[in-house]
């Protein structure tokens, strides 16, 4: 479904998650999660100011 949305040189991106909680596939703190976790916190830290 997505292919036909893709412009000319665009790029789809995917990411097989599952293999950030299993061991041999490079280091946790390099994988795809931990990546997406980092931007979430930073979106989310702002908050950490209320009560």
């Amino acid at each position: 479904m997505l292919l036909d949305m893709i412009n000319d040189k665009g790029m789809l991106v995917v990411e097989d998650t599952h293999s950030s909680y299993m061991d041999g596939f490079g280091f946790r703190r390099f994988s795809f999660l931990e990546y997406v976790k980092r931007f979430i916190d930073k979106i989310n830290q702002r908050y950490s100011q209320f009560d």
